[in-house]
């Protein structure tokens, strides 16, 4: 099996070590689902009870550490650009087997998941009973099985990958292969987008907790549809050249780790008010305000770069 280059086999092994802390997890979740029992004074208790502190540990040290990876995982497929025939960025190298597209949905679903858990397990440790113990500690096993088929992924992909064939760049692949995609068009995207920023706005002031959160939910989608087809145009200055990754690169000051920093913050803390309120029964007005703040930066970011080039140049593209 060869990876094509070290930071792919760095991804596969620190997976590895990621998936060993999970199952040690998983394996003291078993137990700690079987036999909870706060009023308990047994010795056992006590000892599920620091076995639960364990579990903690060990879930937060791997979103600290997928993070950081996922990354490592762009700029692996940013560079796998340069061994690949065809490809100009890293949407070459995710669309050169069948597995890469779903590998990359896998690593942002699962960076979701985890900080959920993280949201009920940060619940869990401010109430007195530990009340959400068991809960947390259900769904270890869905954050297993989202891990497994993570990692699954990762190997059918970067094993799949033949440096002999050739692929699709960044642009034949968002205009040949997304004509639904496309049919919305550029400025009916950022119009839909603008819609829901707006929609976000009224809701998170008038305090409609779950119509916030579904807005909340859409807005993460149109955000994405609208930086390819409309956004990031004005960001590369050429109306043909539609991707998501190049603006990754220092060619273009790397802001997109801004626009998607900003973009998972805002979405992030907007799924975590509702975990809060799902889960409490109680809603929080700090984590809601913080997805609003962090959704309004996203919104002026995506209008500054097409404002900017009007006023530039007095004319769209």
């Amino acid at each position: 099996m060869s990876f094509l280059i070290p930071e792919v086999y760095i991804l596969f092994l620190s997976d590895i070590i990621l998936l060993v802390f999970i199952s040690i997890s998983l394996f003291i979740s078993a137990g700690i689902i079987r036999n909870w029992d706060f009023a308990s004074s047994a010795d056992r208790q006590y000892r599920l009870e620091k076995r639960s502190a364990l579990v903690s540990v060990l879930i937060k040290y791997s979103l600290a550490l997928k993070i950081p990876l996922f990354i490592l995982f762009i700029y692996a497929e940013d560079k796998l650009a340069d061994v690949l025939p065809g490809a100009m960025c890293a949407a070459g190298s995710v669309n050169a087997t069948p597995y890469g597209k779903l590998l990359l949905y896998m690593k942002i679903f699962n960076i979701y998941f985890f900080s959920v858990w993280l949201v009920i397990n940060r619940l869990d440790m401010k109430t007195e009973d530990l009340r959400y113990t068991r809960l947390k500690h259900m769904l270890i096993p869905f954050v297993f099985v989202c891990f497994a088929a993570e990692l699954t992924l990762f190997v059918l992909n970067f094993a799949g990958i033949d440096p002999a064939v050739p692929v699709s760049c960044c642009t034949a692949l968002f205009t040949s292969e997304s004509s639904v995609f496309l049919s919305i068009g550029g400025r009916n995207s950022f119009i839909i987008f603008s819609i829901n920023y707006v929609l976000l706005s009224l809701f998170f002031i008038f305090r409609r907790h779950t119509l916030y959160f579904i807005t909340n939910f859409i807005y993460f989608f149109t955000s994405i549809i609208s930086l390819i087809l409309f956004t990031g145009t004005y960001v590369y200055e050429l109306p043909t050249h539609l991707c998501p990754f190049c603006l990754l690169q220092g060619g273009y000051w790397y802001v997109g780790y801004l626009f998607y920093t900003l973009l998972f913050l805002g979405t992030f803390f907007g799924v975590s008010a509702f975990i809060t309120k799902l889960v409490s029964g109680k809603s929080s007005e700090y984590i809601q305000r913080q997805s609003f703040i962090f959704n309004s930066l996203y919104f002026i970011l995506s209008v500054y770069y097409p404002l900017s080039y009007f006023l530039s140049h007095r004319t769209w593209l």
